[in-house]
């Protein structure tokens, strides 16, 4: 008798560890030095008026003395925000070979409509090379 209770209770919880769960995956993976192996998004889901900070994680397979970093959003599938930043402002330059972190923080507006949201990062170089591209996928 208790069992019939017992899925709905399961759903929920298993929604409540996933549904507001954020994706990602790199863009251009096989044309970039830069590979992506983990992305966070913190706090997952963001909150509208609040920060949220990408931080992603990998490997560089040669030194870049320094670059840019930009960010595009979409909303619904339309682009509603960009903005590009010096690169060295969210990691540690020149970046050598081997182990990297960039730390992206974008404080959001408190007039951020509730929806599906994509988040495009790419990362170039001085010589405008294409570093790294992400796109991390989120709901609010």
């Amino acid at each position: 008798m208790w069992t019939r209770g017992l899925l709905p209770l399961v759903l929920l919880l298993a929604c409540g560890l996933n549904c507001d769960a954020f994706t990602w995956e790199p863009c251009d993976a096989d044309k970039v030095p830069f590979i992506p192996d983990h992305v966070d998004l913190v706090p997952d889901p963001p909150a509208a008026g609040g920060q949220v900070v990408f931080k992603i994680q990998g490997n560089a397979v040669h030194d870049v003395p320094s670059g840019l970093i930009s960010i595009n959003v979409s909303f619904a599938g339309t682009q509603i925000y960009e903005e590009v930043d010096d690169l060295c402002s969210k990691t540690t330059c020149p970046i050598k070979t081997g182990p990297l972190n960039i730390v992206y923080e974008q404080d959001l507006p408190p007039i951020a409509p509730p929806g599906d949201y994509d988040v495009q990062v790419v990362a170039r170089g001085v010589d405008n090379e294409e570093l790294m591209c992400v796109v991390v996928h989120f709901e609010m």
